[in-house]
């Protein structure tokens, strides 16, 4: 099986002259890091939105139960 760049070329009509083209490894990692990020984030904000919501709602619940007439 031929290298992935190797096949490339040779669809690509690129000349054999042409070398294979660097991988910036710092970037790639950078760019990871920063989607890793951004991922832990949104699930983060999403969790406190969710418990918060969910204290709110019991807060109510228990305010409703205290508040509402007994019926005898």
């Amino acid at each position: 099986m031929k290298p992935q760049w190797q096949a490339y070329k040779e669809l690509e009509l690129i000349p054999v002259s042409a070398t294979e083209p660097k991988v910036n490894r710092l970037m790639n990692t950078l760019l990871l890091s920063q989607l890793w990020r951004s991922l832990l984030n949104t699930l983060a904000q999403e969790h406190f939105h969710g418990q918060r919501r969910d204290y709110f709602e019991r807060c109510w619940r228990s305010t409703m139960l205290i508040h509402t007439p007994q019926s005898i």
